[in-house]
């Protein structure tokens, strides 16, 4: 199974994984409602959706897909690879990729 990686510490372009591969995705842009209460805070988001419907959870999401460049990895098993890992991991359905699992390695701090 192909699932996206990545790892918390990470800003920049390396790899989160050593036998991860670049890949480009078809993705959605997302907002949370508190920045929809701030129009100014749109921007780029009104121009590059054609409409933007709001979800049940509260948050927003653009129609057109975006393209980009995410990390992936192949795993047979996600629960066998995440024990082998040894590391914490926070595994869930992509949000803004469809069909996709992210497991991203939670090495650091983030909020």
């Amino acid at each position: 199974m192909k699932v996206i990686v990545s790892r918390t510490s990470i800003w920049g372009d390396e790899k989160p994984i050593e036998n991860a591969v670049k890949g480009e995705v078809a993705y959605y842009d997302y907002r949370l409602e508190t920045v929809a209460k701030n129009p100014s805070a749109w921007g780029h988001f009104v121009k590059n959706n054609d409409d933007i419907i709001k979800l049940p959870d509260g948050s927003y999401r653009g129609t057109n897909k975006n393209k980009s460049e995410v990390w992936f990895i192949e795993v047979d098993d996600v629960f066998e690879f995440v024990s082998q890992l040894n590391e914490s991991v926070i595994v869930k359905p992509s949000r803004c990729v469809e069909g996709y699992i992210e497991i991203e390695i939670y090495d650091d701090y983030r909020e």
